[in-house]
């Protein structure tokens, strides 16, 4: 009988996982950062099938919370921006769920759009004339690419970002609101004991992140002239 093997990976949002996936189909695929790669990853979160199950990436409205995180950081905020690759995976879910938390809070959603990095520099440009007051950065992986110059142009031009990747804060965003990936990774580890014991990834079904950390950038936030603390 041929031993059970398992791989953990970071793909994050499940681009090089679906590349894994495809290229060696049998191998068991334990992902602890599973983005929403409905069919092609998985059937579904309680049976996913196949070769693929982890540990999710998002929780229900995440990106909603989000916009919380934009109003109580940033007070009296009515304009909030939100920087999207069009070309990714999660615009349509991101997009959708920032804008209904904005409508329902009686805010406006300015959307902004940058395929490539030399895109960038003009997004935050309009949107420093559209007088944003807040900017979301979805996840994705040109944007992690280029955290460094998306908060630097963020900071050059007055706009308080947010983030789900705590590492966007280090790299001098705002603020991260997000899952604890070091956690998913915790929990990916007893899915491989799993399967090197005999289970199959698609009789596992996917779990979602139990914990998540708010991360404000104090520096930042002085250099923003915004007063991080209790307004009780």
């Amino acid at each position: 009988m041929r031993a059970a093997s398992a791989l953990t990976t970071g793909g994050r949002l499940g681009g090089s996982v679906l590349w894994l996936k495809n290229a060696a189909h049998d191998l068991p695929i334990v992902c602890p950062t599973l983005g929403d790669g409905l069919p092609d990853l998985f059937a579904s979160y309680a049976k996913p099938g196949g070769s693929v199950s982890g540990i999710a990436i998002m929780v229900e409205d995440m990106n909603g919370k989000q916009v919380e995180v934009a109003l109580e950081v940033v007070p009296g905020t009515t304009r909030i921006g939100l920087l999207v690759n069009p070309t990714g995976a999660n615009r349509d879910l991101v997009t959708q769920q920032v804008e209904a938390a904005t409508r329902a809070r009686s805010a406006t959603t300015l959307i902004e759009e940058a395929r490539r990095p030399e895109e960038l520099a003009p997004a935050f440009d309009r949107l420093g004339k559209a007088r944003a007051q807040a900017v979301i950065v979805a996840p994705n992986a040109m944007f992690i690419n280029q955290r460094m110059l998306i908060t630097q142009l963020a900071l050059a031009a007055g706009l308080p970002t947010i983030f789900q990747d705590r590492g966007d804060v280090a790299a001098g965003g705002l603020a991260s609101y997000g899952i604890d990936e070091r956690e998913n990774h915790r929990r990916a580890a007893l899915f491989v004991d799993k399967i090197l014991k005999g289970a199959r990834p698609g009789d596992l079904p996917i779990e979602f992140p139990t914990k998540l950390t708010l991360v404000i950038n104090l520096k930042i936030a002085k250099a923003l002239g915004i007063t991080v603390g209790s307004r009780r």
